[in-house]
């Protein structure tokens, strides 16, 4: 097992505690009795299935219909928590529904309101499965949809602060981390000097998020990794080597 392979171990083995520690802090919350929704708007059936089943029996479409509609016509503020668990771990796949629009909801929620032990839960998962993002390789590069990396950043910054999470890039010398840079740079586009994502996605409340995520890319540390991880893709792909060193010029382009 080289270094690697024992790194990524180590992460999956974080993952697995941070979603208990986050199972641990959230296991007394409930949703509100009576249950705050708009009656002329949600089906009963689904209203029925959100406050009887259990989280982990809920459906794909079940979550996809409460994420679109918490805070909006369904639930209130302390409801929120309620949720967190089930985000957390349908964060680690691909799950139905929108997972940026989910921990959005937090924000929304007032989370950095909430206790600390609460807070730290999810700071801790979102850091832990971030170390593993960075120690991952896809099994194909540029994914039709948005890239788990930039998710989790995106979640983070709806949260808080990027800057953590890019000084973990910073130190993580791996091969799987210097792609995932590029992956970020396939992900995003610079309009009028601001990055933002180059799809449909991301939210105003981000938008420190991607200054604090361009200055890094800007910086010469990271440029000198996205020119080897250039190098070795150009090797097996040359013609998406190129498009990716366009992304890059464009980036270190002055504001």
């Amino acid at each position: 097992m080289n270094d690697q392979e024992i790194a990524r171990r180590d992460a999956e083995g974080a993952v697995t505690d941070a979603l208990g520690a986050v199972d641990r802090a959230f296991s007394q919350h409930r949703l509100s009795d009576p249950f705050d929704y708009c009656p002329c708007c949600k089906d009963p059936a689904i209203i029925e299935r959100l406050t009887n089943l259990p989280l982990s029996e809920l459906t794909d479409g079940d979550m996809s219909y409460a994420v679109g509609s918490l805070l909006n016509t369904l639930g209130v503020d302390r409801d929120v928590p309620y949720f967190v668990p089930r985000f957390c771990r349908d964060a680690l796949g691909s799950p139905g529904y929108d997972v940026e629009l989910a921990f959005a909801k937090l924000q929304r929620a007032q989370f950095r309101e909430w206790s600390a032990n609460l807070q730290a839960a999810v700071d801790g998962f979102l850091m832990a499965q971030w170390r593993l993002v960075l120690l991952t390789e896809r099994s194909s590069f540029l994914p039709m949809d948005f890239s788990d990396a930039l998710t989790v950043l995106e979640c983070m910054a709806l949260l808080g602060d990027v800057r953590p999470a890019l000084d973990v890039w910073t130190t993580t010398r791996m091969e799987s981390a210097d792609n995932r840079i590029l992956e970020l740079l396939y992900e995003t586009k610079t309009v009028d000097g601001r990055l933002r994502p180059s799809m449909v996605g991301g939210y105003g409340e981000t938008a420190d998020g991607y200054a604090a995520i361009l200055a890094w890319l800007r910086a010469e540390d990271t440029d000198h990794r996205i020119i080897y991880a250039l190098g070795s893709l150009a090797a097996r792909d040359p013609e998406r080597a190129a498009h990716l060193g366009i992304r890059r010029a464009e980036i270190r382009l002055p504001a």
